[in-house]
């Protein structure tokens, strides 16, 4: 089992959208991990929404260690564009400086690999409003999405893009804007792949 450690929140119990759409690209990659995306969700790849980067720094911190004796590898994705903040580092930090700061502060750092999206998830929804991939999604959506921060609104959009073609999952993983969350399915692919 994996666990993916994600900067977002979770509208309810009943789905967390991003989440679905990242498994079902990774279902689309490969096929035999898992009868259904579901199944993938529940038995492969598990989803902890912490609602914000300080909370999933705190879980890396706190639970590293529960969890990498309960899990495989632990992805822990953060949005990028107040990390240096958070880790009270001065002036705009490179990658790697950031890198060993976020593992020196986790005993399970051999267990965790970190993802960053490089603003936040607004603007994974802008790139995807912005393109000619979702004329499907009623413009409504973008609106309660962005504007309201409605979860519900984000849950929908995603998991319209995890229920639709595997063709339309594709390109929206090549836009400009997405490249982070295409980085993240192939770890994802890369690590159930070596199991």
């Amino acid at each position: 089992m994996f666990v993916v450690l994600y900067e977002d929140q979770r509208r309810d119990r009943k789905g967390f959208g991003f989440h679905r759409f990242v498994c079902q690209c990774v279902l689309d990659q490969c096929p035999a991990l898992a009868s259904s995306v579901h199944q993938l969700e529940k038995e492969v790849i598990a989803a902890i929404p912490c609602k914000g980067n300080g909370n999933v720094l705190g879980k890396c911190v706190k639970d590293g260690q529960k969890l990498a004796s309960e899990n495989r590898r632990i992805f822990a994705v953060l949005d990028q564009d107040k990390l240096g903040e958070l880790l009270k580092l001065k002036g705009t930090p490179c990658l790697r400086e950031v890198l060993a700061n976020l593992a020196d502060r986790c005993d399970a750092k051999e267990s965790i690999e970190f993802v960053f999206i490089k603003k936040n998830l607004e603007s994974l929804i802008e790139a995807i409003r912005d393109s000619d991939v979702a004329g499907f999604v009623r413009a409504e959506i973008f609106e309660r999405a962005l504007n309201k921060k409605e979860l519900a609104a984000r849950d929908s959009l995603f998991c319209q893009f995890a229920d639709n073609t595997k063709d339309v999952r594709e390109k929206l993983l090549e836009l400009k804007g997405l490249e982070d969350v295409k980085r993240l399915v192939v770890k994802l692919v890369q690590a159930a792949s070596r199991t």
